[in-house]
């Protein structure tokens, strides 16, 4: 059971499904594609 003081939190949560992850992944692999590791 998730328990946040907030509860926009929890809600938050509760909504994530693997579809949302993936849109949401989607939308920042752009951002991060700059970026490279290094040793």
């Amino acid at each position: 059971m998730l328990g946040h003081s907030q509860i926009k939190t929890t809600q938050v949560y509760a909504e994530t499904s693997p579809e949302r992850v993936f849109r949401d992944v989607e939308k920042i692999i752009p951002l991060i594609a700059q970026y490279r590791l290094t040793n």
